[in-house]
């Protein structure tokens, strides 16, 4: 279970923990074994940071998908948990900004992002900084047949030390949402007529 959980989160050299870490991290049901799974972590050598990541195949054409991605509106139909999007305007494009408010777990969340890197149709990257974390996206899509894969990978680096002690609990709730939101996302595109 560790190594799984080690290897899907890309927690990477912190493998070495034993059996006993591994059982803490099973039983998420219990604040103490938590704080005692993330403490294990932190003195592993874990940075409290959370790596989820997947990919999703949607028979749309990366042209319709990627303004889901980049458009403020269609961005909130599909990721859960936005309350407001304010952007800084214009088109899409490396060093675009805007400010997200996120509902996270009941607490409202203030994100500022930046586009890094973006090529229409093919790729997106975003960072992005809150009171609490600092975060990167990054979105691939390739398109075979009028299909597309969209490969997604993020980063979460959490700062208060009480997220760092509970990343066992926190890390694989974060890949859970996001495997959600692409479920939507892939739902809703497919659902809408196509292009032409």
């Amino acid at each position: 279970m560790l190594y799984r959980l080690s290897y899907r989160l890309g927690f990477g050299h912190c493998t070495a923990l034993d059996a006993t870490f591994s059982g803490m991290l099973r039983t998420r049901n219990s604040l103490g074994l938590a704080l005692g799974a993330g403490l294990a972590l932190t003195m592993a050598g874990c940075d409290g940071t959370a790596r989820p990541a997947g990919s999703v195949t949607i028979e749309r054409p990366a042209a319709e998908i990627f303004p889901m991605l980049t458009e403020a509106e269609r961005r909130r139909e599909w990721v859960a948990g936005i309350i407001a999007i304010k952007e800084g305007g214009g088109p899409p494009r490396v060093g675009a900004k805007a400010v997200e408010t996120l509902d996270m777990g009941g607490q409202r969340v203030t994100v500022h992002a930046e586009v890094t890197a973006l090529e229409p149709a093919k790729l997106l990257a975003v960072k992005g900084t809150s009171e609490g974390f600092e975060m990167a996206f990054r979105y691939r899509l390739e398109e075979f047949g009028g299909k597309t894969r969209v490969d997604w990978d993020a980063e979460f680096q959490f700062k208060p030390l009480l997220a760092k002690l509970m990343m066992g609990v926190i890390a694989p709730d974060i890949q859970t949402k996001l495997e959600a939101d692409f479920v939507r996302l892939k739902g809703i595109a497919e659902r809408k007529k196509p292009a032409g």
